[in-house]
């Protein structure tokens, strides 16, 4: 997919660009310690890529995503005032597929279980003597999907399809909140992740973009 190929040449050359800012403009150290953050994540998962397309047996179907839901948690070390590394883990499941129909068939259709999204990043926070924390920064993430169901009749077994691993590039905005003096705090962020479904070879063959917009809210802890 020269799109997609074209997308994360773009994500990692902003990547790149980035990690030269913050050797070239080394941050003061943070008042006192550096600072630990704990999020927890509620989040509403909009997949955002093309439809499905599966070939069985040579013949192709197409089928539209629809939204789902998850949790997860990232823990931040904030080395900085304005600088940070996370990592995060969020597992979403309902993650479905539209019904598809097939040429030649009734009734067909495809469906995503579930998948996992394991993150690296380096937020920067922008708001540093505001109430609030503001911050914003590229991810790096390895997205582990469970096996996509085809139905391809009715009436017939559904026939599961192993799929690989991808790792992808992507971007989050954050906000936090403080509740009180004690460190607690309401959050919410967005995150897009550039990735694709698709599996390595068999009967059945998927090749699809996934591209995931993930809104989140939740709780966290500064300490």
């Amino acid at each position: 997919m020269n799109t997609c190929r074209s997308r994360r040449w773009t994500w990692t050359l902003g990547m790149v660009a980035l990690a030269f800012m913050v050797l070239a403009h080394p941050a003061q150290a943070a008042e006192g310690e550096p600072v630990w953050l704990l999020r927890l994540d509620l989040s509403w998962v909009d997949p955002s890529g093309d439809f499905v397309t599966a070939d069985v047996g040579g013949t192709t179907a197409s089928a539209g995503f629809d939204t789902g839901f998850g949790g997860g948690v990232r823990g931040e070390y904030q080395f900085s005032d304005r600088y940070g590394v996370e990592i995060g883990v969020l597992g979403a499941g309902s993650v479905d597929v539209a019904s598809g129909i097939f040429g030649g068939t009734v009734g067909s259709a495809v469906q995503v279980s579930s998948f996992a999204l394991f993150t690296v990043g380096l937020n920067v926070h922008l708001t540093q003597d505001a109430p609030i924390d503001l911050y914003v920064g590229p991810l790096l993430a390895l997205v582990s999907y469970d096996s996509v169901d085809v139905r391809t009749t009715i009436g017939t077994a559904t026939t599961s399809v192993s799929v690989d691993n991808d790792v992808g590039l992507g971007a989050i905005l954050g906000l936090d909140v403080p509740i009180g003096e004690r460190g607690w705090l309401i959050q919410t962020n967005l995150r897009y992740v550039d990735t694709d479904i698709e599996n390595s070879g068999g009967i059945i063959l998927i090749n699809s973009e996934f591209d995931p917009l993930i809104f989140s809210v939740g709780f966290g802890y500064r300490f």
